[in-house]
Parts: structure tokens; C-alpha cells; sequence
């Protein structure tokens, strides 16, 4: 009987693909510490459910109830609920695994079904009236690890290392939250086939570690957002006093664009303790860069870590 289990999974942080993976299409995600936490202990009375109950992990909870009422369970959120970084599916994948974990006690080398946890997720994220569902993307990301391609409509789940010697980069908090899935449900119907186009020549260039066309595709990318309206005012205002020589690429990342700033520098030119003081006379918070790319989702509960598996296919340009 486990009596005492700690779990972690990294943030997030979109490269490209917002929107695009509404539609089940690719997104390119970086999975960066500081990682979230989740500490479990079981105890001999019944516990509440620690989580808001009609978010997706409370709604878990209160699913398999049976369970995970034996447990004192702790989330520890290291953003201390800044918006970008996917607290929310942090939340659920975590507790999705100390279920599994409970559920198969005897069993140390575990795997997760990211196409059942997307699914289960989904069904559990959505409002019933959204247009679209939540992508799930970032699920998917975080329980891999890494920098990671995800093509819900085609299947495709790829791990990569960053390719790119030459360039570094770095994620900021803006302070600015927008609230996802209130977002999501005033959304019209978009034509994302030109995003798309887009984020196949961002993936083409990630592949072959074009430096110069990964750069130019990022910052296009972001141009289409824009002109299809669906990047805040104070992102572009942040993102035009964040520009100067050795900047290559920038954007915002996730709902709006509003959350993160992704910025993409030479680093023959710039490093990230310049760009984190430039940041914070504009109040940005340098949060993660290029070393901070974590692994995915993993557990402890005998003084050794254990990596939670997913199929996923490893690339290395």
C-alpha cells in the first residue's frame, strides 16, 4: 500500500500553433521548469477534493472518488497561478497519474495513453457550449517533455532537443492573465488553413535547424495572429519595446498572446541576463530559457524518481 507519492510535471509554453490546435491541428510547444508538484499522503480518514470542482481535475476527483479520497493531496504551483504556464492541465495530469498509481500499487514502471488522458481531459475541459474545445496540446507536451510537435488530426507526437547553437531563448510573464476558457467560448469560427501553411514551414525549419528560416517563420506566425485579430494590444506594445539588434524572433504565447513573450536571440549578440534586465524595465519576468527545457511528467514514492512513459518519437536534427 503506497502510503506517501510525490509527482512533478513541467510548464508550458507555446512556440506556435495557437488557435491551429484548437482544430486538432500542430502545435510546437516548450515544456520548462520550475515544475509543478503534487504531493500525496495517504491518511486514515476521508479527504475533500482539493481542486475547484468544475475544473477538469476536480471533476476527476470527484469521478474516482473511491480512490482518491484516501489521500491528502497538495498542489504546488511554482507561477503561484500566473496564467501561460498550464497549471490547469498540470493539475489533471498529475492527479491522473497518482490515480493510476494508486490503482496499480504493485507496478513501478508505469505508462501513460496520451491519446485516453487527451480524450478524458476534453471531455472533462469542455463547457458544452465553446465552439472549440481546449487542445489539449499542452497536456500532451507536459506529460512528454521536452520541445514537443503535436498533430492531434494526424497522429504525430514528437520529442525534439533544441537544434539551434547559435540562438537561445527566453519566456516572460507579463502579469497580464487571460482567463482560457472564457476566452474560448466568445471565439468565432476561425479559417486557420493559413496558419497552418505556416506551421508546417516552422516544423520544416525546426527539422533542419535553419536557423534564419525558424526565425522568420516564429516571427510570421505571430504576423498572421495579428491579422487575424487575435493578439492583445499590450503584447505588441511589450513585444515593440522589447526589439533591438540581436533579436531574431518574438511573440506572444497562448489565448491572445497576452500570457508569455517568447523572445529568440543571437547569441553572439545578446544573452539572457541582458534580455531578463531589459525585460523588467518594461515589468516582464524572465521565467524560463533554452536550459530550463524539462522532461516530462514523473513520480517518487520510494526515495528513487520514476519517469511516467509515453509513446513518443525523438527527433534530432
Amino acid at each position: 500500500m503506497i502510503g506517501h507519492v510525490e509527482l512533478t510535471v513541467p510548464g508550458k509554453a507555446f512556440f506556435a500553433g495557437e488557435y491551429l490546435a484548437m482544430t486538432g491541428g500542430p502545435a510546437l510547444v516548450a515544456t520548462v521548469g520550475p515544475r509543478f508538484k503534487m504531493i500525496a499522503e495517504r491518511t486514515s480518514g476521508l479527504n475533500q477534493n482539493p481542486f475547484h470542482e468544475l475544473s477538469p481535475a476536480g471533476k476527476f476527483w470527484i469521478e474516482n472518488k473511491n480512490r482518491l479520497q484516501n489521500y491528502n493531496i497538495e498542489f504546488i504551483d511554482p507561477h503561484q497561478g500566473a496564467g501561460g504556464w498550464g497549471g490547469s492541465t498540470a493539475e489533471f495530469a498529475l492527479l491522473s497519474a497518482l490515480d493510476q498509481i494508486v490503482h496499480y500499487q504493485e507496478s513501478d514502471q508505469l505508462l501513460i495513453d496520451h491519446r485516453h488522458l487527451l480524450m478524458e481531459y476534453q471531455r472533462l475541459a469542455w463547457d458544452g457550449q465553446s465552439i472549440y474545445k481546449p487542445s489539449g496540446s499542452d497536456l500532451v507536451s507536459q506529460i512528454t517533455g521536452g520541445l514537443v510537435y503535436f498533430d492531434r488530426n494526424n497522429g504525430k507526437l514528437e520529442k525534439f532537443n533544441w537544434p539551434f547553437e547559435k540562438l537561445g531563448f527566453c519566456f516572460f510573464q507579463t502579469g497580464i492573465k487571460i482567463k482560457t476558457h472564457e476566452h474560448l467560448q466568445g471565439l468565432r469560427e476561425l479559417n486557420t488553413e493559413p496558419l497552418h501553411e505556416l506551421m508546417n514551414q516552422v516544423i520544416s525549419s525546426l527539422k533542419s535547424a535553419n536557423e534564419t528560416d525558424f526565425c522568420s517563420n516564429i516571427n510570421l506566425y505571430w504576423k498572421k495572429l495579428e491579422e487575424l485579430g487575435l493578439t492583445a494590444q499590450s503584447t505588441q506594445e511589450l513585444l515593440g519595446q522589447m526589439k533591438r539588434d540581436g533579436v531574431m524572433a518574438m511573440k506572444g504565447c497562448g489565448a491572445l498572446g497576452a500570457d508569455v513573450i517568447l523572445i529568440i536571440y543571437d547569441k553572439t549578440k545578446l544573452n539572457s541576463q541582458e534580455l531578463s534586465a531589459i525585460g523588467q524595465e518594461h515589468g516582464l519576468n524572465l521565467k524560463a530559457t533554452d536550459l530550463d527545457l524539462a522532461r516530462g511528467i514523473s513520480y517518487q514514492f520510494d526515495e528513487y524518481d520514476h519517469q511516467i512513459g509515453c509513446s513518443v518519437t525523438e527527433s534530432r536534427p
